[in-house]
C-alpha cells in the first residue's frame, strides 16, 4: 500500500486491467492487437489468461462515419466513466492498432517493453503528480518539445524512460500557425482519475460541440499541459 491509499499496481497488473477500444466489424484488428499485446506483455511479466478474464477488456463501439473525432471522444469518454465507476486511480487505454515493435526485431521489442515497464512503474510511484502518460506518440512534432525529466521538475525525479511534454504554442508548422496545443494520439496512454473526472465534468456541462468538437487527445492536451508525460 501507499500513503495515498491506493494499492501499487505492477506493469503487468496495469496491462491486465487495461481497456482496448475498437469498433464494430474490426475483429481482425482486435485479434492482431491481442497477439501483439501477448508478445509485448511478456516483457512486463504478463501472460494472457482468457479463461480467467485476465487481459485488456475489449470495448466495442459503433463507428461514427460522419465525425471520427466525435467517435473517438465518445468511446474514450465511455471508458473514463466505466473506470471511474470501478474506483480506479488511473487506467491504461489502448486502441486496436497498438503494436509493440515486434516487427522491428527482438531487440527493439525488448527495448519497447523495458521502456514501458519503467514508465508504468514511474507512474505508479508518482500517482497524483501526473495526468497523462503517453506510451505511443502520434504527432507531427509541431508545437512540441520532449524534455528530459530531471529532479526538481516535479513528478518522480529522474527517470530516462519518461520525458516531460512541453507545448510551444503559438507556433508554426510550415505556413500554418498553431494556436492551441495539439494532442498526442490515443493509441496507448495512461490517464489519471483526476483527468477522467475533469473530462466527464466538462462533457456534462458543455458536451462535445460545446468543447469545440475536439478529439479526446486534443482536449487532454489543452486541459493538462503541465502534467503530460511520455515514454
Amino acid at each position: 500500500s501507499r500513503r495515498d491509499g491506493w494499492l501499487r499496481r505492477t506493469p503487468a497488473e496495469l496491462l491486465a486491467g487495461a481497456f482496448l477500444v475498437t469498433t464494430l466489424g474490426a475483429e481482425l484488428r482486435v485479434e492482431q492487437a491481442m497477439t501483439e499485446l501477448s508478445r509485448f506483455g511478456a516483457g512486463l511479466g504478463w501472460q494472457p489468461q482468457p479463461d480467467q478474464g485476465s487481459g485488456p477488456a475489449v470495448r466495442v463501439f459503433q463507428r461514427d462515419i460522419e465525425n471520427g473525432s466525435r467517435g473517438c471522444y465518445n468511446s474514450h469518454l465511455a471508458i473514463y466513466k466505466e473506470a471511474l465507476s470501478m474506483g480506479l486511480p488511473s487506467v491504461l487505454i489502448l486502441e486496436d492498432n497498438v503494436a509493440g515493435a515486434a516487427d522491428e526485431g527482438p531487440d527493439a521489442a525488448a527495448l519497447a517493453a523495458e521502456t514501458a515497464r519503467r514508465a508504468l512503474e514511474w507512474a505508479e510511484d508518482t500517482l497524483g503528480q501526473w495526468d497523462v502518460l503517453h506510451l505511443a506518440l502520434v504527432h507531427s512534432a509541431a508545437a512540441l518539445r520532449l524534455l528530459p525529466h530531471t529532479r526538481g521538475e516535479g513528478a518522480g525525479g529522474n527517470d530516462e524512460a519518461v520525458v516531460r511534454v512541453q507545448r510551444t504554442v503559438p507556433d508554426w508548422y510550415g505556413p500554418i500557425k498553431i494556436e492551441a496545443p495539439p494532442g498526442l494520439g490515443t493509441t496507448a496512454y495512461l490517464v489519471s482519475r483526476r483527468a477522467m473526472e475533469r473530462v466527464v465534468e466538462l462533457d456534462a456541462s458543455l458536451g462535445f460541440t460545446g468543447l469545440g468538437g475536439l478529439p479526446i487527445d486534443d482536449l487532454l492536451a489543452r486541459h493538462f499541459p503541465a502534467t503530460t508525460f511520455a515514454a
